[in-house]
């Protein structure tokens, strides 16, 4: 890429489900790529076309950085939000040469298990969904927020970490 180019920086935020990314990200004033917003393809699609449901998420995660390249150049911050993995999105944006940060919002297994019966999604709440919690919270990151606050409270925090990013 040419150094006349200027590329948005990254705010990559993750979480598993019940954590509250869309609801605070939502409140904040930056463009947003929501990698949900794909959708999902069944498993058996994911092995058919990228050999595992690991290597469809590692493929799309650079797709949605790729993205915020592309498209939202003009942006100084980018939010891309969803369940991914941090180290794909690590290497997508060190590949892409992006400047970036990568938070995982996080909050105790029983109240996820209680936003997800409140929003009507019981089965969210499984043993599954509590070891990937808990794997996102060990993973390498820039940071790891509790969102068992105000939602302006974590969104705060977000938007100095997105601020600071444009700062170098």
């Amino acid at each position: 890429m040419s150094s006349s180019v200027r590329l948005p920086a990254l705010l990559c935020v993750t979480g598993a489900s019940g954590a509250g990314k869309t609801t605070i990200v939502r409140t904040m004033p930056f463009t947003t790529l929501y990698f949900d917003s794909l959708g999902v393809p069944p498993e058996a699609e994911m092995i058919a076309g990228w050999g595992s449901g690991e290597r469809w998420q590692e493929a799309m995660t650079a797709f949605w950085v790729r993205t915020a390249c592309d498209v939202h150049r003009t942006k100084p911050v980018v939010v891309f939000e969803g369940q991914f993995d941090p180290k794909f999105a690590r290497a997508a944006c060190e590949a892409a040469g992006v400047v970036h940060a990568i938070v995982v919002l996080d909050v105790a297994d029983d109240v996820r298990r209680q936003r997800l019966r409140e929003r009507g999604q019981p089965e969210l709440a499984s043993d599954r969904m509590m070891s990937w919690a808990r794997y996102l919270r060990e993973s390498p990151c820039d940071a790891v927020l509790d969102t068992d606050r105000s939602i302006d409270s974590v969104a705060g925090e977000l938007a100095a970490l997105a601020h600071a990013l444009t700062r170098g």
